[in-house]
C-alpha cells in the first residue's frame, strides 16, 4: 500500500513542480529511507522548501487514490504532499520507535504537521499497533486536528475498538461535526451507539432542541419504546426530517413491523440511489 501511494504521489506532483525541485524532494525521501532520526527535521522544513500550492484531482486520480486506500484523501497542497512523501518513505527500526516518533512530532508540531499524520495513518507500515495514538488524537481541543481523524479518514473505522469509535461519533454530533463524512460509518454501527444515540435524540427533543438529521442513521434497530420519536420525525415539518425518516424505514424489518414505513416520493429516489445518507448529510451541510 505504501509503495503504491507514493507512487501515485509522485506522479501527481512531478507536473505541479520544476525539475530540480522534483529532485530535491526525492533526495530528502531518500534521506529518511536510510536515517529515520532525519524525519523530525526534514518534516517540519518542508514548510519552508515547498509552498501551499493547492493540488487539485481529476476524477480518475480520486478513484485511484481510493483503490490504493479505500476512504484516503489524497494530500491537497504540496507540502502535505511532500510531508506524506517523507511519513511513507521512513523506515523505523520497530512498531515502538515509529510510534514515539509519531507522538514526539504530534507533541512538538503545529496543526498543519498534525493534520498530515493523522490523516494518513491508514498507510503507515503496523498501522493496527497506532490505534491508542490515533485515540489520543481524537480527545484534541483542535476543531481541525479531531476533524482531520474523523472525517474522510480510512483509519478509525478500520483499526478503532468499538468504545473509541463511539465517542468519535458522538463527539461528532455533539460538536457539530458531518457524520457523512466518516468512512466506514455504517459498518461499525452497534447496539451501544444506537442506545446512546436515541436518548440523546430523546433530550434534546424533549428541551425543544434541534437535533441534525444525519443522526438517525445512528440507530437502524427501531424499538417499540421510542416509536413516538420516529413518528415525529416523518411527520416533521422539516423536509431534511422527512427524508432521514424515509431512510430509515426503507427495507427495515424492525420499522416495518412497527407500521413505519418510507413515503412514497422518498421511496422511489432512495430506490434511484438520488437519496442516501451521503446526499443527505451534504444538503444538510450545504444548507448550514
Amino acid at each position: 500500500m505504501q509503495k503504491k501511494a507514493i507512487e501515485f504521489i509522485l506522479t501527481v506532483i512531478v507536473s505541479k513542480v520544476d525539475t530540480d525541485t522534483y529532485a530535491e524532494i526525492k533526495y530528502a525521501c531518500d534521506e529518511v529511507a536510510q536515517n529515520a532520526d532525519k524525519l523530525k527535521t526534514c518534516y517540519v522544513k518542508a514548510l519552508r522548501r515547498y509552498n501551499k500550492q493547492k493540488i487539485t484531482y481529476t476524477q480518475k486520480q480520486l478513484s485511484e487514490a481510493n483503490s490504493i486506500c479505500n476512504g484516503w484523501l489524497p494530500p491537497l497542497t504540496l507540502v502535505d504532499a511532500v510531508r506524506t512523501l517523507l511519513l511513507l518513505h521512513t523506515k523505523f527500526s520497530d512498531t515502538q520507535m515509529q510510534l514515539s516518533n509519531l507522538q514526539s512530532m504530534v507533541d512538538c508540531g503545529d496543526n498543519n504537521e498534525q493534520i498530515v499524520i493523522y490523516q494518513n495513518l491508514a498507510l503507515l507500515p503496523h498501522a493496527d499497533t497506532l490505534a491508542l495514538f490515533c485515540a489520543q488524537g481524537l480527545r484534541s481541543n483542535m476543531a481541525d486536528i479531531f476533524e482531520a481523524i474523523a472525517n474522510n479518514n480510512p483509519y478509525p473505522a478500520k483499526y478503532l475498538a468499538d468504545d473509541a469509535f463511539n465517542q468519535m461519533v458522538l463527539k461528532c454530533v455533539f460538536i457539530g461535526k458531518p457524520l457523512y463524512k466518516i468512512v466506514g460509518l455504517h459498518q461499525r454501527l452497534n447496539p451501544n451507539l444506537s442506545r446512546m444515540i436515541i436518548d440523546y435524540a430523546a433530550e434534546r427533543w424533549a428541551a425543544s432542541r434541534s437535533l441534525s438529521p444525519e443522526v438517525w442513521q445512528l440507530t437502524p434497530i427501531i424499538e417499540n419504546a421510542h416509536k413516538d420519536l420516529y413518528l415525529k420525525l416523518q411527520r416533521s415539518n422539516i423536509e431534511s426530517e422527512q427524508k432521514a425518516a424515509s431512510l430509515l424505514f426503507y427495507s427495515n424489518e424492525s420499522a416495518k413491523a412497527l407500521g413505519l414505513l418510507p413515503q412514497k416520493q422518498h421511496q422511489t429516489l432512495i430506490e434511484n440511489n438520488e437519496l442516501n445518507w451521503q446526499t443527505l448529510g451534504a444538503l444538510v451541510w450545504h444548507n448550514n
